[in-house]
């Protein structure tokens, strides 16, 4: 089992109204253990899905110490709204290079159990 069968088989995916891509779809999807260039990663600030600031403040910095790690090692990308780039950079290592480019689901009403 990997990342993407967890996230599939949890339905996180469908949290922000996202599907996994497809070889159908024209992309291809390597294997995890697969050589790359970079890693990706987003830094978290949805409201929706971290409503206590004690743990949002937690998981940001959770995020950056393993964005910080990794960059000891291969180039990192944080994604960020710009608005949220000074509270990231002050967790980022200046390894960690900050794109501006937030990606999350905050418009989207989350699932009612």
């Amino acid at each position: 089992m990997n990342r993407r069968h967890v996230l599939a088989g949890s339905g996180a995916m469908a949290l922000c109204g996202s599907r996994i891509a497809t070889a159908s779809d024209g992309f291809f999807v390597p294997p995890e253990e697969a050589p790359h260039e970079r890693t990706f990663m987003q830094w978290p600030v949805n409201r929706q899905v971290h409503p206590d600031p004690v743990f949002l403040e937690m998981a940001q910095q959770s995020i950056a110490d393993i964005a910080n790690a990794i960059a000891e090692f291969e180039p990192v990308v944080m994604l960020a709204a710009a608005s949220d780039h000074a509270r990231a950079q002050r967790k980022l290592s200046a390894a960690v290079d900050l794109w501006d480019g937030g990606i999350h689901c905050a418009t989207q009403q989350m699932p009612k159990a």
